[in-house]
C-alpha cells in the first residue's frame, strides 16, 4: 500500500468522524442523519470504484472512491461511540412530567385511536402515542409534553420490553401535547425513500 493511498483514508476517515462530530442526534442545524448517510456515501464510493475500471483515468476516479468509503467508514467508528446512550437524564424523569424536544425519527403509524411517533431525543428513542391530528411526518422537530414512562410488557404472549428495545426504544410517552417547532430535519436519503415508497403506494391505490 502506497502512502499516496494510506493518506487518502487516513484523510477520509478522519474527516467522517470530524464531519460526524457536526451533527447531532436530536437537533441542531445538521441533526437528523442516522445510518442510511455513511451507507449512501459508501454506495456511491462503489460506483466510482467499479467504473474506474473502465476510464481513461483510472487513478482519480479510484482515489476519489477510496476517499468516499473511507469518509463513510469514519462516519460508522463515531457513531458506534455515539450509540453508548446515557439515559440517566431520562431516567431521573420518570413518572413525572417533562418537556422534551426530538425529532420524529421514522414514518408516522397511524392506527385506529391514535398514532405512534418515534422521536429521537439527544440520541435516545422514545414513543409516543398522539392524536391523528395535527399530523406529524419524518424530519419534523417537535417539543413534546407529558408524563414520561418505561415500557412494561402488557401481555404474557409478547414481550413488548423486549421488542421495543431491539430498535432502542427505551421510553414512552402518552398522549403528550406535541408542538412543531420546524420540519426537514431528518436524512435526506431516508425522507426521499419513504416519499418513493408512499408515491408507489398511492399508484397501487388508483
Amino acid at each position: 500500500m502506497n502512502q499516496r493511498l494510506v493518506t487518502i483514508i487516513l484523510g477520509g476517515f478522519m474527516g467522517g468522524v470530524l464531519l460526524r462530530s457536526f451533527v447531532s442526534a436530536g437537533g441542531g442545524p445538521a441533526s437528523g442523519w442516522d445510518w442510511t448517510f455513511p451507507v449512501f456515501i459508501a454506495f456511491l464510493g462503489a460506483i466510482l470504484a467499479f467504473f474506474s475500471f473502465f476510464a481513461q483515468k483510472k487513478q482519480i476516479l479510484a482515489s476519489f472512491a477510496v476517499l468516499l468509503i473511507a469518509v463513510s467508514l469514519g462516519v460508522f467508528r463515531y457513531d458506534l461511540k455515539d450509540n453508548q446512550k446515557d439515559l440517566s437524564f431520562f431516567e431521573n424523569k420518570l413518572d413525572s412530567s417533562v418537556v422534551v424536544v426530538g425529532v420524529v425519527d421514522d414514518e408516522p403509524d397511524e392506527r385506529e385511536k391514535y398514532t405512534r411517533l418515534i422521536v429521537k431525543s439527544s440520541g435516545v428513542k422514545m414513543l409516543a402515542y398522539a392524536n391523528h391530528y395535527p399530523e406529524f411526518q419524518y424530519g419534523d422537530e417537535i417539543k413534546l409534553t407529558g408524563v414520561l414512562k418505561k415500557p412494561s410488557n402488557f401481555s404474557g404472549d409478547f414481550d413488548w420490553v423486549s421488542y421495543l428495545e431491539k430498535d432502542e426504544i427505551y421510553f414512552e410517552m402518552f398522549y403528550p401535547e406535541i408542538e412543531l417547532i420546524s420540519s426537514d430535519n431528518g436524512s435526506w436519503v431516508k425522507q426521499n425513500l419513504f416519499l418513493l415508497k408512499n408515491k408507489f403506494l398511492d399508484s397501487l391505490s388508483l
